[in-house]
C-alpha cells in the first residue's frame, strides 16, 4: 500500500511539511469550511495518482513556470511489511529513483517508468492480467473534471480509449478474461483466414476464385461431371494407356509428340539431300575416247583435236574437284542425321517414360490435355468455393462459441456486480429497499454496456452511482484502491454523503484516497464531520495553509525571489 507522499515544496505557513502518511481504509485530503479554490486538494490526488505511475501531474498547472516548476515527489511503498523508498522528479517523470533509506539520502537504482509500474503490478497480484498496471487503475481515479465525467461509463479510460479497452479491464478483474482469450485468438484466426481468402478473390489473384453465389457452384459441380465424363469418353476413344495420363503428362507428352514429329520431318528431308548428293558421285563423266575422235575426223577434217582435247582435260578436273565438295557435304549432312537421330531416340524415350504410346497422335495427346485442363479448373473452383464455405462455418462457429461463452461469463459479472451494489446502495438508504439501485447491463454483443438507474438522472444521484459501481469493484475484484475528488460529493444530499463516509470506513484492507471541504456545513448529518476529522490525512487552507505554502491564482505582492524566501 502507499505509505507517505513528500516534497520540500510543500509548505505551511513558511514550514516544510512533514510527509503526507496514508494507512488503509479511508485517506482524506481536507480542505477548508468555505470551500476555497487551488488550495492543492486535487493536486495531492494527482501527486498520489503520480506517485502509483500517473502522468497527468508531472503535466499539471503545479508544475509550471508561474507555480512551483519542475520538482520531486518521494513517497513510500509498504508490502509484507516491508517499506520501499521512491521518487519522481515532474520534468523526467519517465524514470523512478529507489532509495536505501526513509530520509531519501542514499539513492539506490533508478529503474524506468515501465519497470516501475511493472513492478506494483506484481506487489498488487495483478501480475496474471494482461492488462498494464496503469490500464487497470487510471480509471478509477476520478479527479477534477474526471470525478463526473463518465457517470453513465465508468470504464471509461483516458482520452479516446475504445470501449472495449475498459470491458476487457473489468473482465480481467473478474478473473473470467483468460478463458475467452483463447476463443477470440480463434474467431481472430478464423476471420483472418476468411479475410485472406477474400482478398485473392476480390483482386483475382487465382482462377480458381471466380466463383461468387451458390449458383455459380452449382453449375460448377455439373460441369466437373460433363467434363469427367467427356475426358472418359475421349480416353477410351483413343488408347486405354492414357487412362493413366494426367492432364500435365498429357500437354508435355503432345509438346513432344509435336516436337518429335519436327524432328522426323528434318530427318526425311536430310535423307533425300544424302541420296541426291550419293547419286550425284556415282554418275560418271561422259569422256570421248579416240575411236571417237578418229571417227570425228573422218566427218570434219577441219576439226581442232587437240582444242577438244584440252576440254575434256578441263572438265575431267572440274569434276574430280565437286565431287570432293559434294563428298564433304555428305559427310557433313550425315553428321546432322546422326545427331537427329539421336535426339528423335530421346523424344520417344521420354514418350515411353510417360507411358505414352508412340503411335497416339500429338492432336489426341492435345485434346486430352485440353479437356483434362478444364476439369482441374473447374474442380479447383469448387474447391475453393468449398474451402471458403468451411472457413465462414469455422468463423461462424468459433463466433457463437465466444459469445455463448462471453453472455454466460458476463450474466456472471452482471449478477455478482448488480447484487454488491444494491447491496452497498441498500446499506446508503439505511437497510431499505424501496429504492431503485443502478444497474450495469452489458450489451448482446458484449461490446458496450450502460450503467445507471432507471428511474433517476439527477447528478446528485449519478454522483451516488459512480461511488457504488467503484466500491463494488473495490469489494470484488483485486483493483487496490480508487480515488475520488471532492466534486463527487458536492450534489449528493447531506444524509447520503454521511452513509457514503460509513461506507468508505468498511474498506480497511484496501486504500480509498477522496478530498472533501464544508465538512462542518453537513447539520443534517454530523457524522461527515466525525469521519473526514478522523481520516484527514492533511487538511489545506488558503494562502500558507496550501499544500504549498500560497496559492497559485492570487499574483504574489512581493517578487519571486522575495516570494520564494517567505515560501
Amino acid at each position: 500500500m502507499l505509505v507517505s507522499v513528500w516534497s520540500d515544496k510543500f509548505r505551511n505557513n513558511g514550514q516544510v511539511r512533514p510527509p503526507i502518511m496514508f494507512h488503509p481504509g479511508l485517506n482524506t485530503v481536507r480542505g477548508g469550511q468555505s470551500a476555497q479554490n487551488s488550495i492543492g486538494k486535487s493536486t495531492l490526488l494527482f501527486i498520489v495518482d503520480y506517485a502509483f505511475g500517473g502522468s497527468t501531474f508531472a503535466k499539471s498547472k503545479a508544475v509550471s513556470a508561474k507555480a512551483e516548476g519542475a520538482h520531486t515527489i518521494y513517497f513510500t511503498f509498504r508490502f509484507n511489511d516491508v517499506d520501499y523508498y521512491f521518487s519522481r522528479t515532474t520534468n523526467v517523470p519517465g524514470f523512478v529513483q529507489t532509495y536505501e533509506d526513509p530520509e531519501y539520502k542514499n539513492p539506490a537504482e533508478r529503474w524506468e517508468f515501465d519497470e516501475y509500474v511493472g513492478w506494483l503490478k506484481r506487489q498488487y497480484g495483478l501480475s496474471g492480467m494482461d492488462a498494464s498496471f496503469r490500464q487497470i487503475v487510471t480509471r478509477f481515479a476520478r479527479i477534477q473534471q474526471k470525478a463526473l465525467s463518465n457517470v453513465e461509463t465508468p470504464l471509461q479510460g483516458p482520452g479516446r480509449e475504445p470501449v472495449a479497452t475498459g470491458l476487457a479491464v473489468m473482465r480481467q478483474l473478474f478473473g473470467v478474461y483468460d478463458y475467452l482469450k483463447e476463443l477470440e485468438q480463434a474467431l481472430t484466426t478464423a476471420t483472418e483466414n476468411l479475410k485472406a481468402v477474400q482478398r485473392t478473390q476480390k483482386i483475382g489473384v487465382f482462377q480458381a476464385q471466380k466463383l461468387r453465389l451458390k449458383r455459380d457452384y452449382t453449375q460448377a459441380v455439373k460441369h466437373v461431371h460433363q467434363l469427367e465424363s467427356e475426358l472418359d469418353a475421349h480416353i477410351k476413344g483413343t488408347d486405354q494407356a492414357m487412362l493413366e495420363l494426367d492432364v500435365e503428362h498429357s500437354d508435355q507428352a503432345a509438346t513432344i509428340k509435336s516436337h518429335l514429329h519436327g524432328l522426323r520431318i528434318a530427318r526425311g528431308r536430310l535423307k533425300a539431300k544424302i541420296q541426291r548428293l550419293t547419286q550425284s558421285l556415282n554418275e560418271d563423266f561422259p569422256a570421248i575416247t579416240d575411236p571417237d575422235l578418229a571417227q570425228l575426223h573422218v566427218f570434219f577434217p577441219d576439226a581442232d583435236l587437240e582444242r577438244i582435247e584440252d576440254v575434256q582435260r578441263f572438265h575431267r578436273t572440274i569434276t574430280e574437284i565437286v565431287s570432293d565438295e559434294v563428298e564433304d557435304q555428305i559427310t557433313f549432312y550425315q553428321q546432322e542425321l546422326g545427331s537427329l537421330t539421336t535426339f528423335i531416340g530421346e523424344a520417344e524415350q521420354q514418350l515411353r517414360d510417360l507411358n505414352v504410346p508412340i503411335h497416339v497422335s500429338e492432336k489426341e495427346l492435345r485434346r486430352n490435355a485440353e479437356i483434362g485442363g478444364q476439369l482441374a479448373l473447374v474442380k479447383e473452383q469448387v474447391e475453393a468455393w468449398e474451402a471458403t464455405q468451411d472457413l465462414k462455418s469455422e468463423k461462424k462457429d468459433a463466433e457463437a462459441r465466444l459469445n455463448d461463452t462471453r453472455k454466460s461469463y458476463d450474466h456472471e459479472i452482471e449478477t455478482k456486480l448488480n447484487a454488491e451494489i444494491a447491496r452497498l446502495d441498500r446499506f446508503i438508504h439505511e437497510g431499505s429497499g424501496d429504492w431503485y439501485p443502478p444497474v450495469f447491463t452489458f450489451s448482446d454483443t458484449g461490446k458496450s454496456y450502460t450503467y445507471g438507474s432507471e428511474v433517476d438522472d439527477g447528478t446528485g444521484t449519478t454522483g451516488k452511482n459512480l461511488i457504488l459501481f467503484d466500491l463494488a469493484m473495490l469489494e470484488l475484484t483485486a483493483l487496490p484502491y480508487v480515488i475520488h475528488d471532492h466534486p463527487l460529493h458536492q450534489s449528493i444530499e447531506d444524509a447520503t454523503v454521511g452513509r457514503i463516509l460509513k461506507l468508505y470506513q468498511r474498506f480497511t484492507n484496501k486504500q480509498i484516497f477522496i478530498a472533501f471541504d464544508k465538512d462542518e456545513h453537513y447539520v443534517e448529518a454530523p457524522e461527515v464531520n466525525t469521519i473526514v476529522t478522523q481520516t484527514a490525512v492533511i487538511e489545506l487552507g488558503k494562502e500558507h495553509e496550501a499544500l504549498y505554502g500560497w496559492t497559485w491564482n492570487k499574483k504574489p505582492s512581493k517578487n519571486p525571489k522575495q516570494e520564494e524566501g517567505t515560501r
